[in-house]
């Protein structure tokens, strides 16, 4: 039972289905508890030997699974702050989560499991990076979380995994050029995020992440808007600088939609 519902949370969770997948994999973690208390309670009834190591095996098997399982639920309660909007808290059950995971990581004994794991752990890190950017808008912080995703696409074993972690590296390094030209409003750093944006867009797509693909493209308009902005303010003829800002307002309204649709409301709101 227990195994059966780790493989629907996984499931939804590769669908999207956040708030299912983190109530399914709290469901897992208790089902192997009652495993391990079940096969304990048992235990000193066992006469052979080999049974007895078997089911001590599986009391080991069952509270790794468990802690996999907490790491999980701390990561898709994660998600769901970071769409709620609270990057500080979203952040927080980042670390958390990549905490749980190096637990199982390090009492893993098959090297493939183990790169499997460490993928994990260092998409924890870097979506915990990423939150702690978006908080403080730090171009430094983006490109650290960058790096990271990197070394997640390097450590995974699934190539749907591999090329969805390319794109949030890609994806990062379009917020990092983002968050330059918010400040500079240098052109250099608009054309780096549109480039960006348009390889990350195609990596999501490629992995099937739709709710990524129109979050990559909402922050495209996004990006679009604050750029007719910047010119507007910079222009002295009235019916040009009117122009502009109905240029940047039909922007932001697409970018809205965009980020509705890929279930970010509170960046809709924004």
């Amino acid at each position: 039972l227990a195994w059966a519902r780790l493989e629907e949370a996984e499931d939804q969770s590769r669908t999207e289905q956040t708030q299912e997948a983190r109530d399914l994999f709290s469901k897992a973690a208790e089902l192997f508890s009652e495993a391990r208390e079940s096969i304990e309670t048992k235990l000193k009834a066992i006469d052979t030997q080999e049974e007895k190591q078997l089911s001590e095996e599986l009391i080991q098997a069952s509270d790794l699974r468990r802690e996999y399982c907490l790491g999980r639920v701390a990561l898709e309660e994660a998600k769901l702050l970071d769409k709620q909007g609270d990057h500080a808290a979203s952040s927080t059950k980042y670390g958390l989560a990549a905490k749980s995971f190096e637990k199982v990581a390090d009492a893993m004994e098959h090297e493939s499991e183990r790169r499997e794991v460490t993928a994990i752990i260092y998409l924890c890190r870097a979506w915990e990076k990423m939150t702690d950017a978006e908080a403080e808008a730090s171009p430094r912080l983006y490109l650290e979380a960058a790096e990271l995703f990197d070394k997640a696409k390097e450590q995974g074993v699934d190539e749907k995994a591999k090329v969805l972690a390319l794109g949030h590296s890609s994806f990062c390094r379009a917020l990092e050029a983002g968050a330059r030209y918010e400040r500079t409003h240098d052109e250099q750093y608009y054309s780096a995020s549109k480039g960006h944006i348009e390889t990350a867009t195609n990596f999501y797509v490629r992995a099937d992440f739709k709710d990524a693909s129109e979050y990559a493209k909402a922050t495209n308009r996004l990006f679009d808007a604050y750029r007719y902005m910047y010119r507007a303010q910079l222009e002295d003829d009235l019916a040009k600088k009117a122009q502009l800002y109905q240029l940047a307002e039909k922007l932001l309204q697409t970018s809205a939609g965009f980020y509705v649709t890929a279930k970010h409301p509170e960046k809709s709101d924004e």
